[in-house]
């Protein structure tokens, strides 16, 4: 207690010890600590959201018809047209630098692959009676290359022939030795271009 002087009377203030708090540590179980850090984990892992798949394109239902067209000795080739052709029509379709025919197989609206040539019309009365006619002369013609092949000594035997409907193209199908090599026709072309006028082409 001190005294102070206030005027004419004494004053006796007494002072008072106030206690003054301590920080007390706190030392968490393993227990807590797990769980502060499970807390964290939740508190900074964010869902991640699914990946964005795009939806696909619709289907478009094929605007075209496939042609499978067959020509002689089991050969064919896939074709397109805007229109239905029934099986058993013949169609003309682009050959060898001009044109050609052959018969339609099935017909069916169906995707083809791209760049497929498209069937070109429909064959007239005329362009069959060609072929049939064709087709006579093709038989004279097996015997006349043979001839040739012979007269070169060239091992092959001529087992087909095929005029290109515009004449321009005539193929000879031909089998020979599979271990013999393949034979040289430029010998033979030449005097097979003066009979037909036309390129020859020799097909194994």
């Amino acid at each position: 207690m001190y005294q102070l002087s206030m005027g004419l009377l004494p004053v006796y203030v007494q002072q008072v010890a106030v206690p003054v708090a301590r920080p007390v540590l706190v030392i968490p179980t393993q227990q807590q600590q797990q769980q502060q850090q499970q807390q964290q984990q939740q508190q900074y892992q964010r869902p991640i959201p699914p990946p964005v798949v795009p939806a696909p394109p619709p289907r478009q239902s094929p605007s075209e018809y496939r042609v499978d067209v067959f020509f002689k000795y089991n050969r064919s080739a896939i074709y397109k047209s805007s229109t239905s052709i029934e099986a058993g029509t013949s169609v003309i379709i682009d050959g060898d630098r001009g044109y050609h025919m052959g018969t339609v197989a099935s017909c069916r609206l169906e995707a083809v692959p791209p760049h497929t040539p498209a069937v070109l019309r429909m064959a007239t009365r005329e362009e069959q009676n060609l072929a049939h006619s064709n087709s006579a002369d093709e038989e004279e013609a097996i015997s006349k290359a043979q001839e040739v092949l012979d007269r070169h000594l060239v091992d092959m035997r001529i087992y087909g022939a095929e005029f290109q409907l515009d004449r321009r193209k005539l193929t000879f199908y031909v089998v020979k030795n599979k271990e013999a090599p393949m034979p040289q026709f430029k010998p033979v072309l030449g005097e097979l271009y003066s009979i037909w006028k036309c390129r020859v082409w020799f097909t194994v």
